[in-house]
């Protein structure tokens, strides 16, 4: 089934999911993010949101245990035509830009390429996915010098 015909009921299961992975963070937490996010390039995965929670000071004085994992996860889900951007929900997720993720700034939101449907363009259902999370997911106070 193409992402254009997911029903609501459809995207509240994947929200139920998701919530229901978030209280496994732990597990999750083991493998490293760029492993995760290509689990969403090769379509074992729809989406992928990460939030970092590691203090400006360690992230600092370790810039490439923070940095080298994001930047080969999304370098490559990019390269496979998936969407990254940020995991923080504008105030108005309807009608909001979708920029380009900002490396360094620990909040991530990952989308698996997709194939056109016949109401909608690959990028367009990619687009969807991301304001559909953006609704069901809360605003993270977290800011990172440089990022």
């Amino acid at each position: 089934m193409a992402a254009a015909e997911l029903s609501q009921e459809q995207l509240d299961q994947i929200y139920a999911f998701a919530v229901d992975l978030g209280r496994k963070a732990g597990q999750l937490l083991m493998e490293s993010v760029e492993k995760r996010i290509g689990k969403v390039v090769v379509g074992s995965g729809t989406f992928f949101c990460h939030g970092s929670f590691h203090p400006p000071e360690f992230c600092l004085a370790n810039p490439s245990v923070v940095g080298r994992d994001v930047a080969a996860g999304i370098a490559i889900l990019l390269e496979a035509g998936g969407l990254v951007t940020t995991a923080n929900p504008p105030e108005d997720p309807d009608t909001a830009p979708i920029e380009d993720v900002r490396l360094g700034s620990r909040l991530y939101l990952a989308i698996r390429p997709a194939g056109p449907s016949a109401t909608e363009t690959g990028r367009q259902t990619q687009e969807r996915t991301v304001r559909e999370v953006w609704k069901r997911v809360r605003q993270l106070e977290y800011t990172r010098p440089g990022a």
